[in-house]
């Protein structure tokens, strides 16, 4: 039984269940631990006699890991095959049999850096073999995913939903490899490890919708979601921060507060773009660079008064987490734009060009 395969194995469906955040020590030394061994023997040459699938696996997919978790590697102490015409053909001509292998070369060349030909040429043969699977309808359980990660490009792709993908897959990512298999995992513990993943997936379901409904009494509650023009982000902005910042639960209160943030610099935004006279944008500008809300009225003040309370929510969470005397208010207050600053382009146009209208001016 070759046990560091079934140990990559399993940190690969750590990784790919959502559950690697719970195990990074684990996973970082058993890697640690396989890059030493790589590096003792970094070419390996393996005939073709002795070539098996098994190994091709282990081979790819601890390379897979190791690039994926920031380990300097290249392709050639691993993707082996490429300096062996024999060896390349049998892939090529049983493509079923090392489809798991291929998916492990095409994911690692995901992360491929300017200059690296070799693992340029692993991508392109990788590629080839798969899109070969895809048009003759084989791969078996791994279709779906062959086809997806083709499909999809890696940097488009929302973690949490990858996720969800790979627990739905259940029989095609199931660790046990047969019955005549000396690499087989138990059924007993894959099943456990699946639920494992379920129940994780579902908490952070209910603590993503939760934070969404929070954001969206927050938005109501400041008035900012009813200005009666531009563009309503709350769903949006969440969206594009929880996609980025997943750690669970430990980043809640940073996905709140970069949600927020960007809610009002999009109705800020709108405000300058489409709705604001240029007296109103020249007192909220004016405003925010003292940092007082006098002379504001309607649209302006709603603008700057959920500013200002993200300031002091921002600051006291700071102070309840560090136990510090010191606030912070004053440093996020001086992140604006000072002196005459970089005024919104139309704002600028406008004074620049008193014959001008808004509509004008947007244009511009």
């Amino acid at each position: 039984m070759d046990e560091d395969l079934i140990k990559l194995c399993i940190a690969n469906q750590l990784k790919k269940f959502g559950l690697g955040e719970y195990f990074v020590g684990e996973i970082e030394a058993l890697l640690a631990q396989v890059y030493r061994n790589y590096n003792k023997e970094p070419n390996p040459r393996v005939k073709e006699s002795n070539m098996n699938s098994l190994q091709l696996e282990k081979d790819t997919l601890a390379f897979e890991l190791l690039r994926t978790h920031g380990f300097k590697v290249s392709p050639l102490g691993f993707c082996w095959f490429l300096n062996e015409f024999e060896i390349g053909a049998e892939v090529e001509k049983n493509d079923e049999h090392f489809s798991r292998a291929m998916l492990h070369v095409f994911r690692a060349s995901n992360l491929m850096f300017n200059g690296e030909y070799e693992l340029n040429e692993a991508r392109a043969f990788s590629r080839k073999v798969l899109n070969k699977m895809v048009s003759t309808r084989k791969g078996g359980l791994l279709l779906r995913q062959i086809e997806h990660e083709l499909s999809f490009p890696w940097f488009a792709r929302l973690d949490h939903l990858e996720h969800r993908m790979w627990i739905e897959e259940r029989e095609a990512n199931a660790l046990w490899k047969g019955k005549t298999s000396y690499n087989r995992v138990s059924y007993l513990y894959n099943d456990e490890l699946l639920q494992l993943a379920t129940l994780n997936f579902e908490f952070k379901q209910l603590l993503y919708k939760n934070e969404l409904k929070e954001l969206k009494r927050w938005a109501e509650k400041c008035e900012i979601s009813n200005m009666g023009f531009g563009r309503e982000k709350s769903t949006y902005c969440y969206f594009a921060v929880s996609a980025v910042l997943t750690s669970i639960p430990h980043d809640s209160y940073v996905r709140m507060l970069v949600a927020k943030s960007a809610i009002i610099i999009t109705v800020a935004d709108d405000f300058f773009d489409t709705t604001g006279s240029l007296n109103e944008l020249e007192i909220l500008t004016d405003a925010v660079q003292r940092w007082d809300a006098k002379g504001l009225s309607s649209h302006s003040k709603v603008i700057f008064d959920s500013l200002d309370d993200l300031v002091i929510e921002a600051s006291t969470k700071y102070f309840q987490q560090e136990g510090t005397s010191y606030d912070i208010s004053n440093s996020l207050k001086d992140l604006k734009e000072k002196d005459e600053g970089k005024l919104n382009s139309v704002l600028v146009n406008l004074m620049e060009n008193p014959e001008f209208d808004i509509e004008d001016s947007i244009a511009y």
